[in-house]
C-alpha cells in the first residue's frame, strides 16, 4: 500500500472525495503500465460516452471477446481489462470517470483529459507531477530523475528494478499527456488544454474542496500549464459550453459547476452537508 501523505495543492478537503473515484491510499498502476491513453481512447470510442453503456460485462465483451487491442493470448486480454478497470474505473464508472465521459465529445485533447483522470486515480503519478511542475521549458526529464524523486517520496517502497520501471512509466505517461516531447529524449513542453480539459480540472478541484480563486491555484489547474489570463479564457469558453459558471466582480471571484457536471459532483456536496 502506498500512502500519499502530502495532499497540498491537490486536496483541500479529503472528506469530499469519498466515493468520487479519487485514490489516496492504493497501489499504483505504474508498477506495470502507463496511463495507456491510446487504449483508453479506443475503448471509449468503441463503447460510447453514455454512462449507462458502461459495465464490467460490456467492457469485457469489447476488450476480451472482440479483442479491441489485438492481444494474442487470453491472459493478455484479461490483463488489458484489469488495466482499464484499475486506471479509469470503467467497469463501474465513479463520478470522476462519468465527468470524463461527459466532456469527451467536446474535447480535442483526449490524451490530456485521460491523463488528468489518471493523476486523480494514481497516487504515484500524482506525486510525480512535482518533477514536471519544477521543470523549465526545454529541460530534459529522464527516468533516473523521476525514479530519484520517487525514492525520496516513497523511501524503501520499491526495489531498484521496480523503481526504474516506475520512473520510466511515469515519464511515458507525462509524454502521452503532452507535458513532455514524444522523442526518445523527453523534454518539457507546455501542455495544450482545451475548454473541456479545463472544465475537468475545475470539476476535480471543486470536488477536492477548492472554491473561488483557489480553484485556479490548485494543482488540478496547474497541470494545464496556463497562466491566470489563459485559464480565464479557457474557463469562459467552458462557460459558453454550459459546463460551469463564473462570477467576477471587483475582488470577488466565484466559480461553480453547472448542468451535468454539477449533478455528477453532487456526492461531494452531500459529503459537506450542502445538499
Amino acid at each position: 500500500m502506498i500512502d500519499l501523505l502530502d495532499h497540498s495543492g491537490w486536496f483541500a478537503n479529503i472528506s469530499r472525495v469519498k466515493n468520487l473515484g479519487f485514490r489516496l491510499v492504493e497501489g499504483s498502476i505504474h508498477t506495470s503500465q502507463t496511463i495507456l491513453a491510446a487504449n483508453a481512447a479506443a475503448l471509449i470510442s468503441a463503447v460510447g460516452t453514455e454512462s449507462d453503456l458502461w459495465s464490467r460485462e460490456r467492457i469485457a465483451e469489447v476488450i476480451v471477446t472482440d479483442n479491441l487491442f489485438g492481444k494474442r493470448t487470453e491472459s493478455a486480454k484479461l490483463g488489458s481489462l484489469r488495466d482499464m478497470v484499475a486506471l479509469y474505473g470503467f467497469d463501474r464508472p465513479p463520478p470522476l470517470t462519468l465527468a470524463l465521459l461527459e466532456l469527451w465529445k467536446s474535447s480535442r485533447n483526449h490524451h490530456l483529459l485521460l491523463g488528468v483522470a489518471g493523476v486523480a486515480r494514481d497516487p504515484v503519478l500524482r506525486s510525480s507531477a512535482a518533477v514536471i511542475f519544477a521543470a523549465e521549458p526545454g529541460q530534459k526529464i529522464t527516468y533516473r530523475e523521476m525514479a530519484s524523486y520517487l525514492e525520496t517520496r516513497y523511501p524503501g517502497r520499491f526495489s531498484a528494478g521496480t523503481l526504474r520501471a516506475v520512473g520510466e512509466r511515469c515519464v511515458s505517461s507525462w509524454a502521452q499527456m503532452g507535458h513532455l516531447t514524444a522523442s526518445r529524449a523527453r523534454c518539457r513542453i507546455p501542455a495544450e488544454p482545451d475548454p473541456a480539459v479545463a472544465a475537468f480540472g475545475v470539476f476535480l478541484a471543486i470536488c477536492a474542496g477548492y472554491a473561488g480563486v483557489a480553484v485556479l491555484s490548485s494543482s488540478w489547474l496547474r497541470m494545464l500549464d496556463v497562466d491566470y489570463e489563459q485559464a480565464l479564457s479557457l474557463l469562459r469558453r467552458a462557460e459558453a459550453m454550459g459546463d460551469l459558471r463564473l462570477r467576477m466582480a471587483g475582488h470577488v471571484f466565484d466559480i461553480e459547476l453547472t448542468g451535468r457536471l454539477a449533478t455528477i459532483a453532487a456526492p461531494a456536496e452531500m459529503a459537506d452537508g450542502l445538499l
